[in-house]
């Protein structure tokens, strides 16, 4: 990985933990790069947990484990994101 690419990862790491409450341990195992997407898919594998795909601006579309991830990522490559307010 470059230094960008890192610098990236850990962004999206640091977004994953703030609204999906995940730890930066917990992020950092359970992190996938979408390199068709040029964004990283961060999830929690327990039963009932939620997930986000993160854009390299810090954008990002959460979505709960009722939503596949195929979906989920569809949806981001369509351009859908979430707005950070709904969880203030």
């Amino acid at each position: 990985m470059t230094e960008k690419n890192d610098e990236r990862r850990a962004k999206a790491i640091e977004v994953a933990g703030r609204y999906l409450g995940q730890t930066t341990f917990d992020a950092k195992q359970n992190v996938e790069y979408l390199e068709a997407l040029d964004a990283y898919y961060i999830y929690q594998p327990a039963r009932g947990g939620s997930a986000v795909v993160v854009s390299p601006d810090g954008s990002f579309l959460f979505a709960t484990s009722q939503v596949a991830p195929e979906e989920h990522q569809a949806a981001f490559s369509e351009g859908r994101r979430t707005d950070p307010a709904l969880f203030e």
